[in-house]
């Protein structure tokens, strides 16, 4: 359940965004490092005072950037395998909204927690938060479709429960590892996918496919199943297919998940200038 294939016809968001990433990162190593701070800064890493003080983009492009080759390298791993997997399953322009809704979501959880919980001003970049939300994505996608994904689906949604406890826990061992970014992440991209995630349909038919006998809720293709599905008794071939979100739902979902992340971003630069002022 976690073989996503890349290719450039079907997986076109995930490519881009490999591509982009690495291209920042050359870009950072080129004019300074990618661990310099100052050049950091620079290219719009995520830092509160400059956020609080309008410096808008601050929500997206710490996305984008990451500090050191491993950083990278750990990402794009992540990306690229649950990238391509839930681009093929939601579609491109979907999946890249969720991945950017996580994303900024991601960010402002970290602004937060840099000034309610940590006390400090912490220059950080970085995609797991995004990564965090695509992962969230499919984890609801396969709670979803529990039951017509059967026994594969129920182990993959459980092996995404264990990597996520796994990857929180680590992060609360290791320094430099930004959790709530992670949960922040996990929630915007889960939040987004119960709106939009594609809603799996199976046409039971008898013995021989195209007479179909009974229609029941489950997957995409065409599946060879077992008699034992609910009212098939009699039944052996499956036409099973995936029903998406329609574009206007996929719009309203996106609109209103802006709607709330200015809302967000609002109250946290309304904290920052409450404790910095307004000329930090």
């Amino acid at each position: 359940m976690f073989a996503g294939t890349i290719s450039l016809t079907k997986t076109p968001v995930t490519v881009a965004l490999l591509v982009v990433n690495f291209a920042l990162w050359v870009g950072l190593e080129a004019t300074g490092g990618s661990q310099n701070t100052e050049n950091l800064l620079r290219f719009g890493a995520k830092f509160g005072p400059y956020f609080a003080m309008g410096e808008w983009w601050r929500a997206i492009f710490p996305v984008f950037l990451h500090i050191g080759f491993f950083h990278l390298m750990a990402n794009s791993f992540g990306l690229l395998i649950f990238g391509s997997l839930v681009e093929r399953i939601f579609g491109s322009l979907t999946f890249a909204a969720a991945y950017l809704i996580a994303g900024v979501l991601g960010n402002l959880f970290s602004y937060w927690a840099d000034l309610e919980i940590y006390n400090s001003t912490i220059v950080g970049a970085g995609a797991s938060g995004a990564v965090f939300g695509i992962l969230g994505a499919y984890g609801i996608y396969l709670l979803l479709n529990r039951e017509t994904l059967g026994t594969m689906g129920r182990q993959a949604l459980t092996s995404v429960a264990v990597i996520v406890v796994i990857n929180f826990i680590f992060g609360l061992t290791v320094s430099g590892i930004d959790n709530l970014a992670h949960l922040g992440g996990l929630l915007g991209g889960g939040m987004f996918a119960a709106m939009v995630a594609p809603v799996q349909r199976i046409y039971i038919t008898g013995y021989m496919p195209g007479q179909v006998s009974e229609y029941v809720d489950v997957v995409p293709k065409r599946a060879w199943i077992r008699p034992r599905i609910t009212g098939a008794s009699t039944a052996e071939y499956a036409e099973i297919k995936t029903k998406r979100a329609g574009p206007v739902r996929i719009a309203l979902t996106i609109a209103a998940s802006c709607v709330v992340l200015t809302v967000l971003a609002m109250l946290v630069v309304n904290a920052y200038l409450e404790r910095i002022g307004p000329t930090g």
